[in-house]
C-alpha cells in the first residue's frame, strides 16, 4: 500500500471513531441530565416535606406551651378530643 492510501485509511478510521465516541458522549450527557432532573425533583419534595414537618412541629410546640406537657400529649394522642371538650366547657361558662 502506498503511504497516501495508508494515511487516508487512518484518517477514515479515526473520523469514524471520533463520531462514534461523540455519539456515546452525547447519549451519556442526556442520561446524566435526566438523572440530575430526577434528583432535583426528589430534593424539592424532600424540602417541601421538611417545611411541612417543621410547621407541624412548631404547632405542636405551641400547643404544648399553651396546654402544658401532659395535656398537650394527651390531646395529640387522642386526636384533640380532650382539648375540644375543655374548650367547649369553657365556652359555655363564658356565655
Amino acid at each position: 500500500m502506498s503511504e497516501v492510501l495508508q494515511t487516508n485509511a487512518f484518517f477514515m478510521i479515526t473520523t469514524a471513531a471520533v463520531v462514534v465516541f461523540t455519539l456515546f458522549v452525547c447519549v451519556a450527557v442526556i442520561y446524566v441530565i435526566q438523572i440530575l432532573r430526577a434528583i432535583h425533583r426528589i430534593l424539592r419534595r424532600i424540602e417541601e416535606g421538611t417545611e411541612a414537618l417543621s410547621e407541624n412541629v412548631a404547632s405542636v410546640r405551641d400547643s404544648f406551651a399553651r396546654q402544658g406537657l401532659v395535656r398537650g400529649v394527651l390531646s395529640v394522642v387522642f386526636g384533640n378530643l380532650i382539648g375540644r371538650h375543655t374548650r367547649k366547657s369553657h365556652d359555655t361558662d363564658e356565655d
